[in-house]
C-alpha cells in the first residue's frame, strides 16, 4: 500500500493534473472516452513521458523504470500473452522482481486459488471466457504484491452479470489486501458500485 501524490502532471493530453490518493484507498476516476484517464494511468505506471512529479508515500518514483515502481496494472484490453498458459502469464509479471522460482510458483498458486481459476493453470487465453481472462489479468497484476493497483476500465467488455460479479470480487480483495487502487471507468453505475 502506498499513498499516491501527483504534482502538476503534464502530457500532450493532460494539463496540470494534481491529486492525492490515500494509502489503501480506492479512487474512482470517471470520464468520457478521450478525456485522458488511460493516459493518467500510463503516467503513473511509467509508460508515458510526462512533466511533473509522482510520489508514493512521499518518495519520488517518476524517475524509476516501470518494473521498480511497485505498480500492478490491468489494461482495458487485458494484454494477456495469447501463446502462453495462464500460469506463464502470471509468472511473466514476477520474473523481473528477482524472486526465487519457488517463491514465484507459490505466489502464482496462491493467486490462482484466491481468484478461483486454479483449474485453468495450463490453458491458453483463447480457451477462456471473458470473465476468466479478466481474473487472470487481475491475478497477474496482484501476483507481484503491488503497492498500487491501476485498473483501466477492466470490466467494460464483459456482460453485466459477469462485470457485477467481478466488481464484488474486487471489493472483497480490496478489503483483504487494502492495496491502494485507482479505478478508471466511463460508467457511472460502475463507479457508484
Amino acid at each position: 500500500m502506498a499513498a499516491i501524490s501527483l504534482v502538476n502532471i503534464e502530457t500532450p493530453v493532460l494539463k496540470g493534473i494534481s491529486l492525492h490518493i490515500g494509502e489503501g484507498e480506492v479512487f474512482v476516476l470517471v470520464g468520457p472516452s478521450g478525456a485522458g484517464k488511460s493516459t493518467l494511468l500510463h503516467v503513473i505506471a511509467g509508460l508515458v513521458a510526462h512533466k511533473g512529479r509522482i510520489l508514493f508515500d512521499d518518495r519520488e518514483v517518476h524517475r524509476l523504470p516501470p518494473y521498480r515502481r511497485g505498480v500492478g496494472y490491468v489494461f482495458q484490453d487485458l494484454m494477456l500473452f495469447p501463446h502462453w498458459s495462464v500460469e506463464k502469464n502470471l509468472l511473466s509479471g514476477l520474473e523481473r522482481l528477482g524472486l526465487s522460482r519457488r517463491t514465484m510458483d507459490e505466489r502464482v498458486r496462491a493467486v490462482l486459488e484466491m481468484l478461483k481459476v486454479d483449474h485453468l493453470r495450463g490453458r491458453l487465453p483463447g480457451e477462456l471466457s471473458g470473465g476468466e481472462k479478466q481474473r487472470v489479468a487481475l491475478g497477474r497484476a496482484l501476483a507481484a504484491s503491488p503497492r498500487v493497483l491501476l485498473l483501466d476500465e477492466p470490466f467494460s467488455s464483459l456482460d453485466y452479470r459477469t462485470a457485477r460479479y467481478l466488481r464484488q470480487e474486487l471489493k472483497r480483495l480490496h478489503q483483504e489486501f487494502r492495496t491502494t487502487t485507482l479505478f478508471v471507468t466511463h460508467n457511472m453505475e460502475e463507479a457508484r458500485e
